[in-house]
């Protein structure tokens, strides 16, 4: 039997490299141990974390002050925008870009759920412009979406649908499954809920633990690990201690028989087929 593992990352993007190289250099030596590793990239198209801390700022000013402080005109960081950084990026043949929301930031809540207060027509605008920012970026059409912040509500789902963009679903057994509002996903299976293709994430580079993956190993469905960039409001970012998680988990994946890495789009057209 042949393992199928896809490893998915959240929030690579310029915004959150402002100085020095990209920190997607740091997967290069997991890269050269598992030549044949691919790795899907989650990017929000324009970035706004600026935007949400001050929407934050703004939130508490209101609260306490009474009046307005327009921080939110705060440019965002647009992928196409960042040519040196895509370069580097899309030169890669191991990493694919896909969706992860256009600016990570519900400017209604000033939370990072994107989609969760967002209505049908507000959720393809949203859609509509980070598409069309990954075709001025010159990257590959965008098939998947992991939503910013796990919300993925009906409004969202019926948008998706219309596109034919399939999600990344929710870690399996966590409250996640439950914020994410996609209910019936399987753990080691794509489903499809709503018309919209589910790909399951079920391992955090945030720890090892051997039975855990002993136990996805033995149950011929997919493997879908799950970490972010950075460790940025999150634990399971790329530090020495989560890729050297990640070293761990695939070989012991490894150990248990033959391995097929795949990008996320590709676990989902296996399944369609």
């Amino acid at each position: 039997m042949t393992r199928q593992v896809w490893i998915g990352l959240d929030d690579a993007c310029p915004a959150l490299d402002p100085k020095g190289p990209p920190h997607f250099r740091v997967l290069d030596e997991f890269l050269a141990s598992f030549p044949a590793a691919k790795i899907t990239h989650f990017v929000p198209a324009e970035y706004s974390m600026r935007h949400g801390l001050a929407w934050g700022i703004e939130k508490q000013v209101r609260r306490t002050m009474g009046w307005k402080t327009g921080l939110r005109a705060i440019p965002a960081a647009a992928l196409d925008r960042h040519a040196e950084w895509v370069a580097e990026f899309a030169g890669r043949k191991s990493f694919r870009a896909e969706l992860h929301g256009l600016y990570h930031v519900d400017f209604k809540t000033g939370d990072a759920q994107e989609f969760r207060t967002l209505d049908e027509t507000e959720s393809r605008e949203r859609i509509d412009r980070a598409l069309d920012i990954f075709a001025s970026a010159k990257l590959p059409v965008p098939r998947v979406l992991s939503p910013p912040g796990w919300a993925a509500p009906e409004p969202l789902r019926r948008v998706l649908a219309e596109k034919r963009i399939a999600l990344a679903g929710s870690l399996f057994g966590s409250d996640n499954a439950f914020r994410a509002g996609i209910p019936g996903t399987n753990a080691v299976r794509v489903t499809v809920v709503d018309g919209v293709a589910c790909i399951p994430r079920n391992l955090s580079i945030e720890s090892f633990d051997p039975a855990r993956v002993d136990a996805l190993a033995e149950q011929n469905g997919l493997i879908g690990i799950h970490g972010h960039y950075k460790n940025i409001g999150v634990k399971n970012g790329l530090s020495l201690e989560n890729l050297s998680n990640l070293f761990r988990i695939v070989e012991r994946v490894e150990k248990a028989g033959p391995v097929e890495f795949l990008f996320a789009h590709e676990g989902i057209d296996r399944a369609r087929a």
